[in-house]
């Protein structure tokens, strides 16, 4: 959650409100994707969720941020001390690798969020062969979650996920995936598994080159003791749009407050919660739904599955 410590008290005047705010068209880009039979992908742009989703698949996080010097400290660059590069570096069981042939992997100061160290790659892609900048992580092991902090210093850039090398279904956030000089959130859960992912740019062109920097990824790997997904998928919640927001069983003028909230990106919902606000079931949570649960509570309308 977003550091919310109190709620606002919800008037009666709240239904006008709500509805002025659907107008703005605020919305949550939480959505599911269904590549293929039995797979089941996630993708995310906020980080609190994402998180919450690893625990609630049973992964076990495994978080990297280019600290570490035995991994990292033969690319560290800098000004003073020029680019210092490798084609590739394993650490914690993953390999970090370009995109294209002539790429290799860096550190230096310029792209981080915490620490001291951030990634990059040299050059920033191919252009003169078509490829725009990125870079891939390769696991030792099966990944089923990847997710990082990404800008660049030549906005405005994008950002697409391809997993497994699938280029005929790319990740692209359902378009929300802007890159900027701030850093922004970008992450997917995929149930049955892959074994690398390519974090692409794709905006970039000959005489407008974008470059990409990242920091802090958080990885999902297989929780100690439990299957493991591509063996056995790990079941995907159902997704009930009923508007009960805090599963007390009835809609409320909280719920609609909640939803509210969520529709303004002032709290992070969970899987089950995104999915309880979503109450038009049009896969966003937006401030209409909030409107609809308000209604709900007033006995006026249902949300599209309703409450038994």
């Amino acid at each position: 959650m977003k550091g919310i410590q109190k709620q606002l008290v919800l008037s009666s005047d709240v239904g006008s409100y709500i509805l002025a705010a659907a107008f703005l068209g605020v919305l949550i880009t939480m959505s599911a994707l269904s590549p293929g039979a039995g797979a089941a992908t996630y993708f995310y742009t906020t980080e609190s969720a994402y998180l919450a989703d690893l625990s609630t698949y049973g992964l076990t996080p495994l978080v990297e941020s280019f600290e570490d010097d035995v991994a990292w400290g033969g690319v560290r660059s800098s000004i003073p001390g020029g680019s210092q590069t490798a084609p590739e570096i394993t650490s914690q069981g993953i390999t970090w690798s370009a995109n294209n042939e002539i790429g290799q992997v860096t550190t230096g100061e310029g792209p981080v969020r915490t620490g001291l160290w951030g990634f990059f790659t040299l050059p920033h892609g191919d252009f003169p062969n078509g490829i725009t900048d990125g870079f891939i992580s390769t696991g030792i092991e099966t990944l089923y979650a990847a997710g990082g902090w990404f800008e660049t210093n030549t906005p405005y850039a994008a950002i697409v996920f391809i997993l497994e090398g699938d280029e005929m279904n790319p990740v692209d956030f359902d378009g929300d995936n802007v890159l900027t000089t701030a850093h922004k959130f970008f992450g997917v859960i995929d149930t049955n598994g892959f074994s690398f992912i390519e974090y692409r740019e794709t905006e970039g062109e000959i005489g407008d080159q974008k470059y990409m920097y990242a920091d802090d990824f958080t990885f999902g790997l297989p929780g100690a003791g439990t299957p493991t997904p591509s063996a056995s998928p790990t079941p995907v919640p159902a997704c009930l749009h009923h508007g009960d927001v805090d599963f007390n069983g009835s809609n409320t003028a909280e719920d609609a407050q909640t939803t509210f909230f969520f529709a303004l990106e002032i709290l992070e919902p969970t899987y089950s919660e995104f999915c309880a606000a979503d109450c038009n079931d049009d896969t966003v949570v937006t401030a209409g739904d909030a409107q609809q649960i308000f209604n709900a509570a007033l006995g006026l309308v249902e949300c599209s599955e309703g409450l038994n």
